[in-house]
Protein backbone atom coordinates (compact mmCIF):
# COMPACT_ATOMS: atom_id res chain seq x y z
CA UNK A 1 0.00 0.00 0.00
CA UNK A 2 2.57 2.51 0.77
CA UNK A 3 4.03 2.59 -2.49
CA UNK A 4 0.85 2.51 -4.88
CA UNK A 5 -1.85 3.65 -2.63
CA UNK A 6 -3.41 7.89 -2.90
CA UNK A 7 -5.83 7.05 -0.08
CA UNK A 8 -5.87 4.47 2.73
CA UNK A 9 -8.89 4.22 4.68
CA UNK A 10 -9.12 2.16 7.78
CA UNK A 11 -12.54 0.25 8.50
CA UNK A 12 -14.33 0.28 11.77
CA UNK A 13 -13.06 -2.59 13.26
CA UNK A 14 -9.40 -1.24 12.87
CA UNK A 15 -9.98 1.52 14.71
CA UNK A 16 -8.46 0.26 18.35
CA UNK A 17 -5.05 -0.22 16.09
CA UNK A 18 -5.81 2.93 14.51
CA UNK A 19 -2.58 5.22 15.94
CA UNK A 20 -0.08 2.06 15.56
CA UNK A 21 -1.35 1.11 11.93
CA UNK A 22 -0.68 4.88 10.92
CA UNK A 23 2.65 4.47 12.61
CA UNK A 24 3.78 1.44 10.40
CA UNK A 25 2.48 2.85 7.15
CA UNK A 26 4.56 5.99 7.96
CA UNK A 27 7.72 3.69 8.58
CA UNK A 28 7.09 2.26 5.13
CA UNK A 29 6.62 5.35 3.67
CA UNK A 30 9.80 6.79 4.72
CA UNK A 31 11.35 3.12 3.92
CA UNK A 32 10.84 3.43 0.12
CA UNK A 33 11.41 7.11 0.16
CA UNK A 34 7.61 8.39 -0.33
CA UNK A 35 6.43 11.23 1.95
CA UNK A 36 3.65 9.88 4.13
CA UNK A 37 1.51 12.37 3.75
CA UNK A 38 0.95 12.22 -0.13
CA UNK A 39 -1.29 8.98 1.86
CA UNK A 40 -4.81 10.89 2.92
CA UNK A 41 -6.24 8.78 5.33
CA UNK A 42 -9.47 8.53 6.33
CA UNK A 43 -11.65 5.63 9.05
CA UNK A 44 -15.25 4.27 9.06
CA UNK A 45 -16.57 4.47 12.35
CA UNK A 46 -20.55 4.61 14.03
CA UNK A 47 -21.70 8.13 14.01
CA UNK A 48 -24.78 8.91 16.43
CA UNK A 49 -26.07 12.38 16.99
CA UNK A 50 -28.69 13.53 19.05
CA UNK A 51 -30.18 17.20 19.38
CA UNK A 52 -29.27 17.64 22.76
CA UNK A 53 -26.33 17.04 25.71
CA UNK A 54 -29.09 15.44 28.10
CA UNK A 55 -29.80 12.62 25.40
CA UNK A 56 -26.03 11.90 24.38
CA UNK A 57 -25.70 9.12 26.93
CA UNK A 58 -29.04 7.08 26.01
CA UNK A 59 -27.71 7.47 22.50
CA UNK A 60 -24.37 6.08 23.34
CA UNK A 61 -25.49 2.96 25.44
CA UNK A 62 -27.87 2.69 22.36
CA UNK A 63 -25.07 2.18 19.94
CA UNK A 64 -23.56 0.04 21.93
CA UNK A 65 -26.17 -2.10 22.02
CA UNK A 66 -26.81 -2.10 18.33
CA UNK A 67 -23.58 -1.89 17.45
CA UNK A 68 -21.55 -4.03 20.03
CA UNK A 69 -17.95 -5.10 20.22
CA UNK A 70 -14.66 -4.19 18.81
CA UNK A 71 -15.45 -4.78 15.36
CA UNK A 72 -17.78 -1.70 15.02
CA UNK A 73 -15.63 0.72 16.84
CA UNK A 74 -18.03 2.49 18.78
CA UNK A 75 -15.63 2.90 22.15
CA UNK A 76 -12.81 2.94 20.38
CA UNK A 77 -13.34 5.69 18.33
CA UNK A 78 -17.27 6.25 17.51
CA UNK A 79 -18.58 9.64 17.72
CA UNK A 80 -21.72 10.36 19.47
CA UNK A 81 -22.72 13.53 20.38
CA UNK A 82 -24.59 16.76 19.27
CA UNK A 83 -23.95 19.05 15.97
CA UNK A 84 -21.41 21.84 16.58
CA UNK A 85 -22.46 24.84 14.33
Amino acid sequence: MARYADVWSMPTYGLADWEASQGLLDVECERIGRDPAAIRRSHQAVLVLVPTESLVDEARQRALHRYPGRGWGVVEAGYVGTPRW
